[in-house]
């Protein structure tokens, strides 16, 4: 079938050049509903870390072990914080 298609084919870049601006939005959200509804608590670094952790993995990558680790480290000194 000839003519071109608004989807892209696998294997093409079109999917990777979507995937920042939508979790960018998505750790923003994040970062909102968190100040929010947590008494105000800035929750932009765990959200920045879960960022890059997902972008490693998404093409097959291994996260760096900080990146792994910042993640119950973050809930451990949150729980820290409140209790």
């Amino acid at each position: 079938m000839s003519g071109s298609s608004d989807h892209a084919a696998p294997g093409d870049g079109l999917r990777w050049t979507r995937l920042p601006p939508a979790l960018g939005f998505l750790t923003g959200m994040i970062d909102v509903i968190g100040w929010l509804t947590l008494s105000h608590f800035y929750s932009a670094n765990i959200t920045g870390d879960l960022t890059q952790s997902v972008s490693y993995l998404l093409p097959g990558e291994t996260p760096h072990a900080p990146q792994i680790l910042a993640v119950p480290v973050f809930f451990a000194g949150m729980i820290l914080i409140y209790f």
